[in-house]
């Protein structure tokens, strides 16, 4: 008999195999990004400004009115840093560049948004500092102006 030598030779990964289970299921009811494990601010029907410590992070925006998110002014030590931001409710989500900031090829203080209500819980955008005042649109979903 041969054995392969990338298979367990013995049972051991079963005993484990209900514990990643139900780790899975926690994280999937919590509040928490399933790539970076990271506390996902959610804000309901208040206007929120980013900082940093709170970039690196998701928001889930889910409201019925319309909710504005601020990015601060970025400085050098913000590149490579991401938010991305999930809208879950029925209201306009606005996302503005702090400052002297851009979105994308947008001027000082660009703005980007979703006005469509029926793209709840189907908009969402993931932006990246790129440069000091430089956010790009790394990855996005729904109809944003």
């Amino acid at each position: 008999m041969s054995v392969d030598a990338t298979q367990p030779t013995d049972d051991s990964f079963v005993s484990t195999w209900p514990a990643l289970i139900r780790a899975i299921a926690t994280l999937a009811n919590t509040n928490e990004s399933a790539i970076t494990g990271e506390y996902m601010p959610t804000v309901s029907a208040a206007n929120v400004s980013a900082t940093i410590s709170t970039f690196n992070q998701v928001y889930t925006v889910n409201s019925a009115s319309a909710v504005t998110l601020t990015l601060r002014e970025t400085v050098a030590a913000d590149v490579g840093t991401f938010l991305e931001i999930h809208k879950l409710g029925i209201g306009n989500l606005t996302i503005t560049a702090g400052g002297s900031d851009t979105i994308a090829d947008g001027g000082a203080g660009t703005s980007i948004a979703n006005t469509t209500a029926a793209e709840a819980k189907a908009a969402n955008v993931i932006l990246r500092c790129v440069a000091a005042g430089q956010w790009m649109i790394h990855a996005i979903y729904g109809t944003w102006a």
